[in-house]
């Protein structure tokens, strides 16, 4: 129960943190679709049926960029928040090409079902990148006497604890779920 609450408070700390995460990403999603999938990716072109994951590749992968949209905060939370827009012009430009490619359903078969998980994830990451700055900021404006706490701190453990959790469960649904059911759609 008291990780429950410590999840709770620190979530509901970091509201705000996390809604510049998500606005950044979907901003990104919103600019990539725009652009019509003509933003150069070195994603793989494979079609669904020939792809392979594994969820241990998929976590670390995941994993690693989280841990950037963490220590972003070091810099300010600019390399956090420009990797935030990045991954979002990145989905949102491979929408436009599936769209455009005539298959969105299985673009959304193998985005859906994990991203539920994983977006969180990332957006958690995120906040827990901006906290630092958030402090530091809140300190130089006199609005603090510390620019981080230790309360900061524990919100910032437990942010990246859940993420980690999170992206677990994203990897697992990727290589178990996404990927089978973009191989049924596009049979």
């Amino acid at each position: 129960m008291r990780a429950v609450l410590a999840i709770r408070r620190a979530v509901v700390t970091a509201r705000w943190h996390v809604g510049a995460a998500a606005a950044l990403t979907l901003g990104g999603v919103f600019l990539g679709y725009a652009l019509g999938g003509t933003v150069p990716t070195t994603e793989s072109t494979q079609s669904a049926p020939t792809v392979t994951v594994s969820a241990p590749d998929v976590f670390v992968n995941n994993a690693l960029a989280a841990g950037f949209l963490v220590t972003g905060g070091v810099l300010l939370g600019v390399p956090t928040a420009i990797a935030l827009i990045q991954n979002g012009v990145l989905v949102g430009s491979l929408a436009a090409t599936a769209t455009a490619g005539g298959h969105p359903a299985v673009f959304v078969a193998l985005l859906a079902p994990h991203a539920v998980f994983e977006l969180p994830a990332l957006w958690l990451a995120a906040a827990a990148g901006f906290r630092a700055p958030a402090g530091l900021l809140a300190y130089l404006r006199r609005r603090r006497e510390r620019p981080v706490s230790a309360q900061d701190v524990r919100d910032i453990v437990v942010l990246v604890a859940s993420a980690t959790v999170l992206l677990l469960v994203a990897a697992l649904v990727e290589a178990y779920v996404s990927v089978p059911l973009a191989r049924a759609f596009s049979a």
